[in-house]
């Protein structure tokens, strides 16, 4: 581009002085979209996109809107430093609500959870409330004070920002907040998808996105068009098309790499003392690096432009890159070195440089993430080091609470290794306090990995993150880590004891692993004989009877004994609690009706002291009883024990249908929770929304596999339900987490191989499932495996014995148990039995016993297999069976088990009784039948015309008819469109999104 003399060719300075487009380009779609969210709170609005894309532009021109005047706007951000503070980002932002606040006698008092936390608040909320017992009652207490404290304002917005930082604490918050929002709460988030660690997608963000209230904008880079639109608005000039175009070619569209290329051309102009308005557009002035991406591109313009500043400034901005945080004018001069007369003149160029922004608090930071870096790479190490030494004398000097974290971060920059040390141990002590285990997994990890940390350093830290993570999330880290503090030969008995100790806890929590948990926590029980305190929890670690670990129920029962005679020899009052808390959770689960006097009454109001309950309020005993409660089918106790561990520990991750909708936990103890929620929902017939829920859990909890596998179980059942064999197939053969789950998973893989015509496999699928429960000799667990077993055992001559043998073996092994569940299996399994042997009169009375038995439970599903069977057998025994079959037909058509439905309709069509609609057949206009849903659904998975023919019990032509209506009723061409986007909304929970 050759230079010319025309005024036509030459560009005006902006009037403003500062080279940021008083426009916002490009963003009246997603800004209508983000106003229309707004109007109908509750809602979540998530943002992503690159950076310098826009976002936090198109948020802070939102809230300017004259709609919002009035509301309360609260701004928070994440950072890539984690400091120990819980929900740092959030805190940040209610910390600006002072002067927004009802007086203290107005607000809730569960309020005055959040004194400690936001000291700037004290005069406006409640008194400060008693210390709770556990750490996770007190997070969740923490968790409604910050909901009602948002609820008090009215009409708010909180923003959240850099949400591809966040911390494991604020992550667990944010849950509880869009599961259980303020009525008149927006919450909008920000993130950075090449910030991530998943290029695919932080876990957090689609569980942010619940059924209603939700949004979601991706932020495109702008078009040439839109790149003339963004330079016109700042010279308030036409654009000439080709300089349009070639700063979106060099730019990529990206709008802050566009302003920042525009402030480089403003300062080249000023640099050649021109004395026209705007700069000559010739190559010298106009040409930005060639073969360079944007990023590349961004950083020389900043420094190019950094070049060009004055000492003070210069000297100031390098501070602010080495601070990474907004700072105050006096942070910044004093980390700068300046003489405090040179702070504010340099501070002035840098604003009117745009290089850094003011905050509402007064201080200033960079306007992009992008700029701190890029300034803070270019400086040589020894200026950084002097720098970093100077932010930990100005650091250090700082109020409670004091920034560890970043103390920690300056000292190991500067290579001050011993404070470095000491640092991160204590902001990962307080991590540890605070439950944000993974910032405390981070720094410990950090420091243990430097090459002059002494073993006996390596040992405690080991130990210390061990224990965090015992009750936290953190595990790959930690085990990585004992296991190479292990592989120290000097280490003494002790100190190896407890690291075995911690690391077979981990490894049984991860429950493929339980063996070799085992054999840890066998070394630790023979190492820690001179300490009975952390002897007793490898006991009680070793009494848990529920994983694949080889051994039986006797000696697992031996070692819970043991542990209570140690605990009791230790004296302490804590860890005594704690073995009975297993011993009765064991007990329980196997069936004994010791365990729930052991375990005592539950109070009405858990989170209430009651010193007549020892271990009534204990949140694991809570937890983990509900679970021990569903596996033996006393459900009315699981789900008030749910409703209790709900108040103890927060909702689980994924919210438990019956305890209300979750978003939040207690770590492990909150992923358990939503565990158990799913299985007692799948068990009681609550499988609306089920299968969404279910499947959220498999995607967030993949670091909890026990809970993970609970999931996969429900999904595969709800598939095998709505005959969706391939999905169940796939979900049941990785549900392999404790012994009752992979007892139930096979289950349902011999009943899906029965019924595609496979009896080899479906008695391979039998016999390991026997394996298992037989292994741990707890017959309460074969609830679900005994009546298909008995089906597929007593189909051949030679087997048949089997199966008789088989139902003897449980009825002993049920004796004196408390384990309704199985005892309804047995009846189920006699009935079965008794058909095989053709005397189908008696099996039908059978069945119809077995029915009710489960439907007391209650049971649904299994009662209406049962009513099916009951029917079957009275046709067989030349009696009406259409009652019993219209009976089973209807709970399946409840629960919308289609795949069960159509069996029953297909029989009932063979005997001449076709089952009646209740209310009519109605017509569906534009919308799809159930049948024409079936269809769809099955077609969506890939399955051919006949595959579904056979799934449903129908013809291939009448299978063809219905997709060629819903083809048409969804306006798409093809089978392949209706696989790839026609599938119609579920109308239950059967299948994910």
């Amino acid at each position: 581009m050759s230079a010319r003399d025309s005024s036509a060719d030459r560009l005006p300075a902006p009037s403003s002085g500062r080279l940021i487009s008083p426009l916002l380009v490009g963003r009246a779609a997603e800004l209508a979209a983000l106003s229309a969210a707004a109007r109908q709170p509750p809602a979540v609005i998530v943002i992503e996109g690159d950076a310098g894309i826009g976002k936090t532009r198109l948020i802070r021109e939102w809230l300017t809107a004259p709609e919002l005047a009035g509301t309360a706007q609260l701004v928070g951000h994440c950072s890539p430093l984690r400091e120990p503070l819980p929900f740092g980002p959030v805190i940040d932002a209610l910390t600006a609500t002072a002067d927004q606040l009802p007086g203290p006698g107005s607000l809730s008092p569960v309020t005055g959870a959040l004194r400690p936390l936001l000291p700037e608040l004290a005069d406006r909320l409640p008194p400060a409330l008693e210390p709770l017992r556990s750490r996770q009652q007190g997070r969740h207490r923490v968790f409604r004070g910050i909901r009602d404290l948002l609820a008090s304002l009215g009409p708010a917005v909180l923003v959240l920002e850099d949400l591809h930082w966040v911390d494991h604490g604020t992550q667990e918050l944010l849950r509880f907040l869009t599961d259980r929002p303020p009525e008149q709460l927006t919450l909008v988030l920000s993130y950075r998808r090449e910030d991530l660690a998943d290029p695919g997608g932080p876990a957090l963000v689609p569980s942010l996105l619940p059924a209603t209230g939700r949004l979601r904008l991706a932020l495109r880079p702008l078009l040439p068009a839109e790149v003339a639109e963004l330079v016109a608005s700042v010279y308030h000039a036409e654009v000439p098309a080709e300089l349009a175009s070639y700063l979106h070619e060099r730019t990529m569209g990206i709008p802050l790499a566009i302003e920042e290329a525009l402030g480089l051309l403003a300062d080249r102009r000023d640099d050649a003392g021109s004395p026209d308005p705007g700069p000559p557009l010739d190559p010298g002035l106009l040409r930005l690096p060639d073969d360079l991406d944007v990023p590349s591109a961004l950083r020389d313009a900043l420094l190019e432009r950094a070049a060009r500043l004055g000492r003070a400034a210069c000297r100031l901005l390098h501070a602010a890159a080495i601070l990474d945080h907004p700072a105050t004018e006096d942070m910044l001069v004093q980390v700068a070195g300046l003489a405090p007369q040179h702070g504010t003149a340099g501070l002035t160029e840098l604003v009117n440089r745009s290089l850094l922004r003011p905050d509402p608090d007064g201080r200033y930071g960079f306007r992009h993430r992008l700029a701190q870096q890029t300034i803070h790479e270019s400086l040589p190490e020894p200026t950084r080091r002097a720098l970093h030494r100077r932010a930990i004398a100005v650091l250090a000097e700082c109020a409670d609470p004091r920034p560890l974290g970043r103390l920690a971060h300056h000292c190991r920059a500067a290579g001050q290794v011993a404070e470095w040390r000491r640092y991160a141990e204590a902001a990962a002590d307080q991590a540890i306090a605070l439950g944000d285990d993974d910032t405390a997994a981070g720094l410990l990890r950090d420091v243990v990995a430097h090459p002059e940390v002494t073993t006996e350093t390596r040992v405690r830290i080991a130990i210390k993150l061990g224990r965090a993570a015992v009750g936290g999330l953190s595990h790959a880290e930690a085990m990585a880590l004992l296991r190479e503090t292990l592989a120290d030969a000097q280490l003494p008995a002790e100190a190896r004891g407890e690291l075995h100790l911690c690391l077979g806890i981990l490894l049984r929590n991860q429950g493929w692993q339980a063996r070799d948990g085992w054999l840890e926590l066998q070394r630790a029980v023979g190492q820690l004989r001179g300490r009975p305190g952390p002897a007793a929890r490898a006991m009680a670690s070793l009494g848990a009877p529920y994983l694949t670990d080889g051994r039986q129920l006797d000696e697992h029962l031996g070692w819970l004994a043991a542990a209570a005679q140690t605990a009791q020899r230790a004296g302490d009052p804590e860890l005594t609690t704690l073995v009975d808390v297993n011993r009765a959770t064991a007990l329980v689960a196997t069936g004994d009706p010791a365990g729930w006097r052991l375990a005592g009454p539950l109070p009405d109001d858990p989170t209430r002291p009651d010193p007549t309950r020892r271990l009534g309020t204990h949140p694991m005993l809570t937890v983990n009883l509900a679970w021990a409660a569903v596996c033996v089918g006393r459900y009315a106790q699981a789900g008030k024990l749910l409703v209790a561990g709900e108040r103890l520990v927060g909702p689980g991750r994924v919210g438990p249908g019956r305890v209300g909708p979750g978003g939040t936990g207690g770590g492990y103890l909150g992923c358990a929770l939503s565990g158990t929620a799913l299985l007692l929902d799948y068990a009681v017939g609550d499988w609306e929304g089920l299968a969404i829920r279910a499947d959220e859990a498999v995607r967030t909890m993949s670091d909890v596999p026990s809970v993970a596998a609970e999931a996969r179980l429900v999904l595969g059942l709800l598939a095998l339900a709505t005959g969706d064999l391939r999905e169940a197939e796939s979900h049941l053969a990785e549900s392999t987490g404790s012994v009752p789950v992979a007892a139930a998973a096979e289950a349902g893989l011999a009943r899906l191989a029965a019924a595609v015509g496979d009896p080899v496999t479906a008695e391979q699928r039998v016999r390991r499932g026997l394996t298992l429960v037989r292994g741990k000799r707890v017959w309460c667990w074969s609830a679900e495996l005994v009546p298909v077993a008995v089906a597929v055992l007593a189909r051949t001559p030679e087997h048949h014995p089997g199966a008789r043998k088989l139902l003897d073996e449980v009825a002993a092994g049920l004796t004196g148990r408390d384990a309704p569940l199985a005892d309804a299996a047995l009846l189920a399994g006699r009935a079965l039995l008794t058909e095989a042997d053709g005397q189908h009169l008696a099996a039908a009375a059978q069945h119809a016993e077995a029915a009710t038995a489960y439907a007391v439970l209650p049971r649904p599903y299994p009662a209406a297999q049962a009513w099916e069977a009951r029917g079957r057998c009275l046709h067989a025994a030349g009696l009406d069976g259409t009652v019993a079959l219209t009976e089973a037909a209807t709970g399946f058509e409840r629960l919308g088990a289609s795949w069960d439905v159509a069996r029953c309709r297909h029989l009932l069509r063979s005997l001449g009784s076709p089952l009646s609609h209740r209310r009519g057949r109605r017509g569906y206009g534009r919308q799809l039948s159930p049948r024409e849903r079936d269809v769809v659904r099955l077609v969506c998975t890939g399955l051919t015309n006949r595959e579904v023919a056979e799934a449903l019990f129908l013809s291939i032509r009448t299978v063809e008819a219905h997709v060629a209506r819903a083809l048409r009723k969804l306006g798409v061409p093809s089978r392949r469109a209706l696989a790839t986007g026609g599938r119609p909304a579920q109308p239950t929970g059967l299948t994910s999104p």
